[in-house]
């Protein structure tokens, strides 16, 4: 990937499965717990008809990303690249939202 062009989706929540081949675009993904950012993708020899297959599951306290099958996928994270190998995932943890009372008792202060 060149990193000229670029997708971005926004996935708020649900389960979304992809299809990515290496002449895709670079592909970010927009989720309540960060941004992931496709870097590289590598597919295994072999693998059916050049293409790494993988999902997104974004819900109330998580967000994976995982590759289902043909490859290894790198993508960027606030906490550096990390590597999705088929039949493995990246977990980002959503941070517990502040209540009510948090906040007044945090202005309080």
């Amino acid at each position: 990937m060149d990193g000229l062009n670029q997708l971005n989706l926004r996935v708020d929540s649900g389960l979304l499965y992809f299809a990515i081949t290496q002449k895709t675009e670079q592909l970010t993904f927009l989720t309540p717990a960060g941004v992931m950012t496709t870097q590289q993708v590598r597919l295994n020899a072999g693998a059916d008809g050049g293409v790494l297959k993988g999902y997104i599951d974004v819900n109330d306290s998580q967000v994976q990303l995982g590759v289902l099958e043909g490859g290894t996928m790198v993508v960027s994270t606030d906490k550096g690249n990390q590597e999705a190998r088929s039949g493995k995932q990246i977990t980002l943890a959503l941070a517990d939202p502040i209540s009510e009372d948090d906040k007044k008792k945090m202005a309080a202060k």
